[in-house]
């Protein structure tokens, strides 16, 4: 891996999910074990692992996922699967004690806890350092995000199959689309949530503000709905809305 012209020391066979830091610290998933073609025995014993400034973990996996980064950029936190069936969170080279049926992208709080969306006994749950953080359980819960200026934690979920809505500490808001929902964003000061979502084929924004008032849907230009485009935006303090 090469950043700003440098490249890392240490060379490996296979990398992957190459990332950055605020403060420019890099790291990836890179294969530290040989294997031979269809030697399925050393792919079961785990071939992978993570560099963080080409310095190799010690702990190898069959597979790593979703690299995540600290604000320092000095501590990680990444989804790891232990075999066939067995997924876990891993941070920081300390492989967290239980197995789920599946795991995504863990994210850290300032306090250095490890917030990560798991999959246990067929529901989506969020954890927080390895124990159950979020009371409920979801059809599927991912793309977790933070507030900027507060604790509020939003989670894009589906209470079930093909309804999608956003989750704020674990309440969902009275929205559901039948498609996705892209992306959520909050605004610097905190005060406001949007989220990108598709419903009934045309893509649309809603927004979230305090105390608990749903705005009503702002459609996009007809143009770009027709299109299946969405406009950049960008989110203001206070939840003003500018489209770029």
């Amino acid at each position: 891996m090469v950043v700003n012209d440098l490249p890392w020391d240490q060379r490996f066979t296979n990398m992957a999910g190459m990332t950055l830091s605020d403060t420019g610290t890099s790291a990836a998933v890179v294969q530290v074990s040989p294997m031979k073609a269809a030697d399925v025995d050393s792919f079961k014993k785990g071939l992978f692992s993570v560099a963080l400034n080409g310095v190799a973990f010690d702990h190898t996996f069959l597979n790593i996922w979703d690299l995540s980064f600290d604000g320092t950029g000095r501590r990680l936190a990444f989804g790891v699967r232990l075999n066939r069936e067995a997924y876990t969170i891993a941070g920081d080279d300390v492989v967290w004690d239980r197995t789920f049926q599946g795991v995504w992208k863990p994210v850290f709080l300032d306090s250095g806890k490890v917030l990560a969306p798991v999959r246990e006994a067929g529901k989506w749950k969020l954890f927080r350092d390895n124990e159950p953080f979020w009371k409920k359980g979801y059809d599927q819960l991912w793309k977790i995000t933070l507030s900027p200026a507060n604790h509020d934690i939003a989670a894009v979920v589906a209470d079930s199959f093909g309804k999608w809505t956003v989750a704020v500490n674990d309440r969902t808001w009275d929205l559901t689309c039948d498609t996705m929902i892209s992306d959520i964003f909050y605004s610097a000061d905190g005060s406001c949530l949007a989220a990108v979502f598709k419903h009934k084929g045309f893509w649309n924004l809603a927004v979230n503000r305090p105390p608990g008032l749903f705005l009503p849907i702002r459609y996009l230009p007809p143009p770009s709905a027709r299109m299946g485009l969405l406009w950049p935006l960008s989110l203001k303090n206070r939840g003003n809305i500018i489209w770029l």
